[in-house]
């Protein structure tokens, strides 16, 4: 379970370097505060372009590539599909 986030921080800043770490955010896929929160933790930040479409892929894979055998004699066997 998520622990509520109830404490806030405010920060001043130029709006040129607000917008800067908008844009970084949102080519980092996350909002201004998981940025802001990653980075200030110190955390390394990795985005893999194209990943949702090779998990797809792989549990769609997943799911298909063991089945049980019902033609041999040793419970549970599993053969390759």
């Amino acid at each position: 379970m998520q622990k509520k986030k109830t404490a806030i921080v405010t920060a001043r800043m130029t709006p040129e370097v607000k917008q800067r770490l908008q844009e970084r955010a949102r080519d980092a896929g996350m909002t201004l505060t998981q940025y802001l929160i990653i980075c200030g933790l110190g955390q390394e930040i990795v985005r893999v372009e194209g990943l949702d479409a090779v998990l797809s892929e792989l549990k769609a894979q997943g799911s298909s590539t063991f089945t049980l055998s019902a033609t041999t004699s040793c419970p549970p066997c599993y053969t390759m599909v």
